[in-house]
C-alpha cells in the first residue's frame, strides 16, 4: 500500500470462524494498543508509519496471523541543512551545500541569481577560481515527484587579493610603502 505522508490509511481483515473471534493488529511484529477491531485506521500517516502492518485472529480454537500488508509512504523534499553565506579571497574555491530528505530519487538545481547553473545538480556546488563576477545569491531547487523546496539564499562574497606595491621613494630618510585593493 502506497501512501502519501499525511494521508489516512485503513487496513481490514475479513475472518471466519467460530465466534467470538479476537483482533489484535500489529506494526512489524509488535502489537498496536488498542487496535482489536477487524478494521485499522491510521491517521496522518507519516514516513516513521512505513512497515509491515498485520493481524492476528483468534477464538476459542486458536490464532491465525495474516500475510503483512507493507505501508510505503512516499513525502515531499524538506530541506534540512540550507547553505550557508561564504566569504573568499578571490582566485579561492568556495562551496554550497544542502542536506534535504524525501522520497527518492532527490534531484537537486543550483542557481545563481535567479538563474539555473548548467551541470550544478548535485547537493554541493563549488565555485573554483571564484571572482567578484561569482559574488550574489545562491540557491537550491529540491525535487521529487512529489514536489519541490527552494532553499534559504546563500550568499558568496568574493573579497580580492590586497596587491602589494613598493614605492622605492625615499624622502626624509623613510621608504613608503603602498597598499591598493580591498583587505
Amino acid at each position: 500500500v502506497l501512501f502519501r505522508s499525511g494521508a489516512n490509511v485503513t487496513f481490514n481483515v475479513a475472518a471466519t470462524g467460530s465466534s467470538p473471534l479476537a483482533y489484535q493488529w500489529r506494526f512489524n511484529g509488535a502489537n498496536i494498543a488498542g487496535a482489536t477491531s477487524s478494521s485499522y485506521l491510521k491517521s496522518n500517516v507519516q514516513a516513521t508509519n512505513a512497515g509491515n502492518y498485520s493481524v492476528v485472529v483468534s477464538n476459542a480454537s486458536g490464532t491465525a496471523t495474516s500475510a503483512n500488508a507493507v505501508l510505503t509512504v512516499n513525502s515531499p523534499p524538506l530541506i534540512t541543512y540550507q547553505p550557508q553565506n561564504q566569504t573568499v579571497i578571490a582566485e579561492n574555491t568556495a562551496r554550497f551545500s544542502v542536506q534535504a530528505s524525501g522520497t527518492s530519487p532527490l534531484a537537486y538545481q543550483w542557481r545563481f541569481a535567479g538563474t539555473n547553473l548548467p551541470g550544478a545538480n548535485s547537493s554541493s556546488h563549488s565555485i573554483v577560481n571564484a571572482q567578484a563576477g561569482h559574488a550574489g545569491e545562491y540557491r537550491v531547487v529540491v525535487t521529487n515527484a512529489l514536489g519541490a523546496v527552494t532553499s534559504a539564499p546563500a550568499y558568496l562574497l568574493v573579497r580580492l587579493r590586497p596587491l602589494l606595491s613598493l614605492n622605492p621613494a625615499i624622502s626624509n630618510g623613510q621608504t613608503q610603502i603602498t597598499l591598493t585593493g580591498t583587505p
